[in-house]
């Protein structure tokens, strides 16, 4: 049902990622469909409008923009609005514009579902911070900048490109819900090779430092190991590419599927400690050497048994990159527990559908936290594990077609039930369905049309999804923030 039915929302979503823009009014869903709805101000003056059609899950939620020009590139050519992390009650959206001078901009706008103002959105500041100076000293130790500034850099110095891909959103929990943490970290690796270390652009803000510029800072920080130096976790370091930012508890979370997290931990501001961390090892892998250096070509991306070091460890291959694809680190239990899906492929393919004959396993682990939730003290347990074979032979095969899951994602309600995405390859990615298994009775519980890409079938949206997927298709992204509007309209309907 949608969020408009019965007059309230789901407690969470699974928001697809790609921006569905309609920018005339007759096409932008009104607010029967997407009653959460925000508007916001780039800033050079383009005005744009979202609106979210939350479904329940397994039924995938979307956000919808308008766009109108003059301000934003032609929708043939650009689909300038992204929402890049979401954390309880926020999302940080990202807005590209160009000015009539044909100056590219970027903004990041922060959304809210809650507080006295709930469903707004407020611009960030500008990120002024210079960049790094890449070198080392001569006798190996921490990098620092050539340039140093006694005062905060300029309101007049240009503002400096964020990459999306590598942000994330964190929010505190215990009330304080006008703080939250923007964050941006990439790796810096020395030649040496001796030290790897995060450089960090962060802004800490509270509702009243939103107006003002200067809130960014940068740090560059060792990142800790869980092993001893000459182990292999600095080549993981150096191999390493994010491939998604999830927030944690007290941490921002940078993921590599292929190698474990970097823990940033937010309880040590103004500068966070960040911490590696292995994943577990996949046993299910074929012998083969990939990126992840223990498993697979298919994605296993699974390395050791507890991050603290393994002799099942082979040469870290980097050509590897289907993390994303089998993989997904979900939280759960309203942010109390982590738990990681790996999916892995019997026949060594990155990409594709299956070889005839072979199948692929399904593994969950759940993050077991340490004594004051030391990284040191942590440790993955293994929950369930079913294979291709068991899922078929328990249901009948119009439930589950003989393929491969992909863009596994936790029930936050119910941490046993695993939500994935089936394709049919041989037309060419056009019909997809969800797919929610049980793992603890190793069933199928549910089995729905996502994209229905038959001739004469297809919506409007669902031609938009078809383009989107066949070029680059992404997971879902799991969102907190309806329960939040929730709460906001009881409170309301109590005053």
């Amino acid at each position: 049902m949608s969020s408009a039915d019965g007059g309230g929302f789901p407690s969470w979503v699974l928001l697809e990622t790609f921006v569905f823009r309609r920018d005339d009014d007759e096409s932008f869903p009104d607010d029967t469909r997407a009653p959460i709805r925000a508007s916001g101000t780039s800033s050079w003056g383009a005005r744009f409008r979202v609106a979210f059609d939350l479904v329940e899950p397994p039924r995938i939620s979307r956000i919808y923009a308008q766009l109108p020009q003059p301000g934003f590139l032609d929708p043939m050519k650009s689909n300038p609005l992204s929402i890049v992390a979401t954390h309880r009650h926020r999302a940080l959206l990202h807005v590209g514009t160009q000015t009539p001078e044909m100056l590219a901009l970027q903004d990041f706008f922060i959304y809210s579902s809650a507080g006295e103002n709930p469903c707004s959105v407020k611009a960030l500041p500008p990120c002024r911070e210079p960049d790094f100076d890449y070198y080392t000293r001569d006798d190996g130790s921490l990098p620092r900048r050539r340039r140093r500034r006694p005062t905060p850099p300029s309101d007049d110095a240009p503002p400096r490109p964020l990459n999306a891909q590598l942000m994330g959103l964190w929010c505190p929990s215990g009330g304080k819900e006008e703080e939250f943490v923007v964050a941006e970290l990439s790796l810096y690796k020395p030649s040496n090779i001796s030290k790897v270390f995060a450089d960090i652009y962060l802004l800490r803000s509270s509702d009243h430092q939103l107006s003002g510029g200067g809130a960014w800072s940068s740090m560059r920080v060792l990142i800790l190991s869980t092993d001893n130096p000459d182990d292999k976790d600095l080549w993981r370091l150096c191999c390493w590419e994010t491939e998604t930012v999830i927030p944690f508890q007290r941490w921002l979370c940078w993921i590599d599927y292929h190698q474990g997290i970097l823990f940033c931990d937010m309880s040590k501001l103004p500068t966070p400690s960040v911490s590696f961390f292995r994943f577990p090892v996949d046993k299910s892998a074929p012998p083969t050497s990939a990126r992840s250096g223990s498993g697979s070509g298919s994605g296993s991306g699974s390395s050791s048994d507890s991050g603290s070091g393994s002799d099942a460890d082979a040469d870290i291959d980097t050509d590897d990159t289907s993390g994303l694809l089998y993989h997904g680190a979900s939280v759960v239990d309203h942010g109390r527990a982590l738990k990681l899906v790996n999916g892995t492929r019997h026949d060594g393919i990155p990409f594709g559908a299956l070889k005839p004959g072979t199948g692929f396993t399904i593994t969950c682990h759940t993050l077991m936290l340490g004594s004051g939730g030391d990284i040191r003290s942590m440790a993955w347990e293994e929950d369930y594990t079913v294979t291709s074979r068991e899922l078929w032979d328990a249901n009948h095969p119009d439930r589950l077609p003989r393929d491969i899951l992909m863009f596994p994602r936790v029930d936050i309600d119910r941490p046993h039930v695993v939500h994935f995405l089936f394709m049919e390859f041989e037309y060419v990615k056009k019909k997809m369905w969800t797919v929610s298994i049980d793992m603890s009775t190793k069933t199928v519980q549910s089995f729905s049309m996502y994209i229905n890409g038959n001739e004469g079938l297809q919506t409007d949206d669902d031609a938009d999804l078809i383009i989107d997927k066949s070029m680059s298709p992404k997971p879902f992204l799991p969102c907190e923030f309806p329960r939040f509007c929730r709460l906001s309209r009881k409170r309301k309907d109590t005053e």
